[in-house]
């Protein structure tokens, strides 16, 4: 393969690229973008974007917030995710609702609980005091009436 039939590296891609010849009878040109040309657009739209995304970034002071508590940040990170993904309206968040009402009413059922329990070693308590000083629990009622 001679030099001058085959092109190779960076000038092959060029000569797979490049525009067609447009007829003269025809009113219309068409353009192609040329790789140098589409990467310098990506490249100006993703500074663009990068720069967008550091002004909320700075405006929000998201920055020291996941230095601070970078495991909530990812948390809030996965939360919102879930939602924009379409989690929201799906049987896995109803399991995750009831679980999380399941695990909130606890403190209360067990605060609950100690109290009654509170109450009846009181009682047994109050019973075995009455009991140890020669006194019936129904004697004391017996002797006020």
């Amino acid at each position: 393969m001679s030099a001058s039939n085959g092109k190779i590296g960076a000038e092959a891609s060029q000569a797979a690229h490049a525009t067609a010849p447009v007829p003269d009878d025809s009113s219309e040109t068409t353009s192609r973008w040329e790789p140098s040309e589409l990467r310098d657009t990506v490249t100006e739209a993703a500074l663009k974007a990068n720069s967008a995304l550091n002004g909320v970034s700075d405006a929000v002071g998201l920055t020291e917030k996941v230095e601070k508590s970078p495991y909530a940040m990812v948390a809030a990170a996965l939360g919102i995710g879930y939602v924009v993904g379409g989690g929201l309206f799906t049987p896995t968040t109803v399991r995750l609702v009831r679980m999380g009402m399941k695990l909130t009413s606890i403190p209360m059922v067990r605060d609950r609980l100690l109290d009654v329990a509170e109450a009846a070693i009181d009682q047994v308590m109050a019973a075995s005091a009455g009991g140890a000083a020669g006194l019936k629990p129904n004697a004391k009622k017996d002797s006020e009436q």
